[in-house]
């Protein structure tokens, strides 16, 4: 679970990145 949470936090990176 603890290395889902990396990605999740990259993908939130991404999005707030793309707006």
């Amino acid at each position: 679970f603890l290395s889902l949470i990396p990605h999740a936090i990259n993908a939130i990176s991404a999005i707030a990145n793309h707006f």
